[in-house]
């Protein structure tokens, strides 16, 4: 499927995968969270997979993603892990020209060992022929809550306590604790300004991106710029060319305390809704309501005390060199580069009662790092090979890198912000760690094992007067994850389509302006686990000697998913 910049979803988008939105037969796209910027559960026909990675393999202007983000994570005590962040955040949406889905194998496999769970194919757009031209666009949206729970309200509530006569729980008040942790009409504002033209043998393209969204949770909220370049130049009378891509972003979020796996204790939106309606959340005397009989931890205090922000810069780049051997024979190099930097500082201060055993406050200061390098050498031919039959053959060689590490500082047991009636203004434990207990400072650091994966790959069309046509294709890929014994598996696939509108005994039938049989079979794979599942892991034990922490698995071969296609469109 593909869908074309003038049939996406309009309106103010933060993220691309909104634009596709109800736009794709078999593709789900589900909001796990509110939080703006989270990332969304993609799927293309279900699950593909019996384990981990679900996600579909994202290339955008040809060059691979990794598919995680350099954003760190914070697992504060009593919250729990917040929502990760969409893997496509740094994407400019309003400079989308096109995305293709595919959906089945024998369009996949040219992917091989990722494409098990669909392949989404971003393509951005470029400079045109003519003068320079600048285009200016903006756009403005709020948020709210679709639907609420319904929970009792102060009235409701007393009214229960005497129907099932419950022990007395009326504090006097009569307060709504949601209403208070959200903002209504949260706006959204996009503003691009680009600008590009260029002749035949060279166009380019500059662009740039500013993006406000506000969640409707207090405290959450995104900010984005994001910088893009791009050009296309040919010499030698269009036998030499060489094109690049360049994307540089930064992403910046405030996190609210919204997680899936906490539980009601550390989640503002159920400790708010769970909350005793007639229990006031501020005394007369202006501080929060911290003893409440149940225990729970006051929402809007929760939302004061706590602070977590991020910022992640990512800068995506590719340049291709093609030279035409002859007029159907042509030979590109592709390199491409992506590289991200995130940092995270988040806490909860001291003087916040009911939130998990890490006493007098907690915080840490965090950084990723995520690098992928990419290089593809094609072959590629078109031509016409007799009356009424064209040949477009690929061959290609393909060589992709991945690397992941970090680093942290954590703390708990700090001296300052312990009373909320004398709270410093603007201080954050992230920015003075030493003002913690210095038996409770510890710091880490980590490095995943590097994922190398090395492709051969061809692929050849066959169309016969536009009416029938035969795709095969064949791909082999060998990937540092897996054993000795298997690092190489094989995925091949065919496919057939016949174009019944070109027939000619249908000219004169003008009820389709579209008919075409298919049929299809395919092989793709998935490695999406645990890189050092196949090598054995030793460490140190009880200060002296080796132990094997983990044994490894020569043998460990590839998930393998098959799929045979039939369809009338």
């Amino acid at each position: 499927a593909s869908v074309k910049a003038k049939d996406f979803n309009q309106g103010p988008t933060t993220n691309p995968d909104q634009l596709l939105i109800g736009k794709v037969p078999g593709l789900q796209i589900i909001n796990s969270s509110g939080q703006p910027g989270a990332a969304t559960i993609v799927k293309i026909r279900g699950n593909s997979s019996i384990r981990s990675g679900q996600t579909p393999l994202y290339v955008i202007d040809g060059v691979p993603l990794d598919g995680r983000s350099a954003r760190p994570a914070f697992n504060a005590t009593g919250i729990g892990q917040t929502p990760d962040v969409n893997p496509l955040i740094f994407i400019n949406p309003s400079e989308i020209v096109s995305i293709d889905i595919l959906k089945d194998a024998s369009a996949a496999a040219i992917y091989g060992s990722r494409g098990a769970n669909g392949v989404v194919l971003v393509t951005t757009k470029k400079g045109q022929v003519g003068p320079a031209k600048i285009e200016v666009g903006t756009s403005i949206g709020f948020s709210g809550v679709m639907r609420k729970i319904d929970v009792l309200d102060a009235s409701g509530y007393r009214a229960a306590l005497q129907k099932y006569s419950a022990p007395l729980s009326d504090s006097g008040s009569s307060v709504n604790a949601f209403d208070q942790i959200i903002r209504g009409g949260a706006p959204t504002q996009n503003y691009t300004v680009a600008f590009g033209g260029g002749t035949a043998n060279g166009r380019y393209r500059a662009s740039f991106l500013y993006a406000d969204q506000q969640g409707i949770v207090r405290k959450s909220g995104l900010k984005k710029y994001v910088a893009n370049f791009n050009g296309q130049y040919r010499f030698l009378d269009n036998k030499l060319s060489f094109d690049f891509n360049a994307t540089a972003a930064n992403v910046s979020e405030k996190i609210a305390p919204v997680s899936n796996d906490a539980g009601s204790e550390g989640n503002i939106i159920s400790l708010a809704l769970i909350w005793n309606p007639t229990l006031a959340l501020k005394r007369s005397n202006g501080l929060y309501n911290q003893t409440n009989p149940s225990g729970q931890a006051n929402p809007l205090a929760l939302s004061d005390a706590y602070n977590d922000k991020t910022s992640v810069t990512t800068v995506l780049a590719s340049g291709s060199v093609g030279y035409k051997i002859t007029k159907d024979l042509e030979y590109r190099m592709l390199l491409g580069l992506n590289y991200s930097n995130g940092n995270r500082k988040g806490e909860i201060q001291g003087w916040l009662a009911a939130i998990g055993p890490a006493a007098n406050g907690v915080a840490a200061v965090l950084n990723n790092q995520l690098l992928s390098k990419l290089i593809t050498h094609t072959l590629n031919y078109n031509a016409k090979i007799a009356s009424g039959l064209s040949l477009n053959a690929l061959a290609g060689y393909e060589y992709w890198s991945t690397t992941y590490q970090g680093s942290g500082t954590s703390a708990t047991g700090f001296t300052a912000q312990q009373d909320e009636a004398n709270l410093y203004p603007h201080y954050h434990y992230y920015d003075n760690m030493a003002g913690a207990n210095p038996g409770n400072v510890s710091t880490f650091s980590f490095k995943d094992p590097s994922v190398e994966i090395q492709s051969y790959f061809a692929r050849a069309v066959f169309n016969y007067h536009d009416r029938y046509l035969l795709t095969g294709t064949f791909r082999a890929d060998g990937s540092s994850k897996f054993g000795k014994n298997n690092k190489y598996a094989y995925f091949p696939s065919v496919a057939a389509a016949w174009n019944i509108t070109n027939e000619n005994f249908m000219s004169n039938m003008k009820f389709f302006n579209s008919l075409k049989l298919r049929l299809g079979y395919g092989e793709t794979g998935n490695q999406e686990f645990n890189p050092v599942d196949a090598a054995l892991q030793t460490g140190s034990f009880s200060g002296s000697g080796i132990s094997s922490n983990h044994y490894g698995n020569p043998d460990l071969k590839w998930e393998t998913v098959t799929s045979i296609d039939a369809g009338l469109d």
